[in-house]
């Protein structure tokens, strides 16, 4: 047994331990509240496509992703997620973003649903 086999043990049982303790399992479950959701493949989807729409806005508008989480009032690392499609965004927000873009919320969400 090689070292990787250790550390694929290890990041395995965390994964597992993870999912036992508090119902996530990586890459299908989000994070609301304090509490993971399932997310659909379809969701997913929608996720990916607002996390890249806002990507695509602040860089046009000339942010980094930390000037502009700044900007909006929201952590860095919170923005990282959203833009990540790791979790959902609320609808204050999606205002808050919108807002220092310039836009409606409506703007924000055009073509993402």
């Amino acid at each position: 047994m090689g070292i990787g086999d250790v550390s694929n043990r290890r990041q395995r049982l965390s994964q597992v331990l993870l999912t036992y303790y508090t119902g996530y399992i990586p890459w299908t479950s989000i994070r609301c509240n304090s509490q993971y959701l399932e997310v659909t493949v379809d969701e997913r989807e929608v996720l990916q496509r607002f996390g890249n729409r806002l990507r695509e806005l602040r860089k046009a508008a000339g942010y980094s992703q930390e000037g502009f989480a700044v900007a909006c009032g929201i952590d860095r690392s919170y923005m990282g997620q959203i833009e990540r499609a790791e979790v959902n965004i609320t609808l204050r927000n999606q205002y808050r973003v919108a807002k220092q873009l310039g836009i409606t919320i409506s703007e924000l969400l055009n073509g993402v649903g």
